[in-house]
């Protein structure tokens, strides 16, 4: 994100960069891949009315938020939206990143949320007690015994399925594109292109053959017009290629 807003000053972009909710271990809430509405209620800030064009770009599942807003009823501002590394199909991410050997990511990734959840469950009452989220071992798990009951789903599979933005691409109005790289050890093919039914004419998907999760080379080039090497200047030179002069 600090290497991508630097990109776009450069260019001369105003922008502002959000942690999914909680994230930052500075919020009163977790965070799940369908809150949608937190973009939402950003745009909708009196700090942004001045503008008359938005641009969405997110990371991971940060990217799956963006593009399920993109779906649904948005702010009339917004041009087109940009993810990388993010997946359509959540199952099939989940199942992917709870394999065995898939073990040091999933170890990184529960860390992390385990932090989170310690801080929030510091402010208030939260479904599982912080001992027990240290207990957690997949992401399923950890979905199924948070997620879930936090925001009243009926299982994980339903969080899944009711979530995921796979399935919702033919509701897009405006331009998407989302990046993958196909050595991502978090991210497996599957997961994006069993999301693709029905994606609309203007959609794109960029495969790099390597990129890791979010790991991509300084002088990536995807191809897509004139615009600064690297994730974060290809990505922005298209999508202010997207606002209407």
């Amino acid at each position: 994100m600090l290497r991508t807003a630097a990109v776009a000053s450069q260019l001369g972009v105003s922008t502002l960069r959000l942690n999914l909710r909680g994230a930052d271990c500075q919020g009163s809430d977790l965070y799940h891949a369908g809150l949608s509405r937190d973009l939402a209620s950003v745009l909708a800030s009196p700090a942004l009315a001045e503008f008359d064009s938005v641009l969405l770009f997110g990371f991971s599942l940060g990217g799956h938020i963006g593009l399920r807003y993109a779906t649904e009823a948005h702010d009339p501002r917004l041009r087109a939206v940009a993810a990388a590394c993010s997946p359509l199909d959540l199952d099939r991410s989940v199942a992917a990143i709870d394999q065995s050997s898939k073990w040091i990511y999933r170890r990184y990734v529960l860390a992390g949320l385990c932090e989170m959840y310690a801080q929030v469950a510091a402010r208030h009452p939260l479904p599982l007690s912080v001992a027990d989220a240290r207990k957690v071992r997949t992401i399923r798990d950890w979905d199924r015994l948070t997620v879930v009951p936090r925001f009243g789903f009926d299982s994980a599979e339903d969080y899944y399925r009711r979530a995921s933005v796979g399935g919702r691409l033919g509701q897009l109005r405006i331009p998407a594109l989302l990046v993958a790289a196909e050595d991502d050890p978090m991210l497996p093919a599957e997961a994006i292109l069993r999301g693709l039914d029905g994606a609309p004419d203007h959609w794109l998907l960029r495969w790099v053959p390597r990129g890791g999760h979010l790991a991509f080379s300084d002088d990536l080039d995807l191809g897509l017009g004139s615009a600064p090497k690297g994730l974060g200047g290809q990505v922005l030179g298209w999508l202010l290629r997207q606002v209407p002069a």
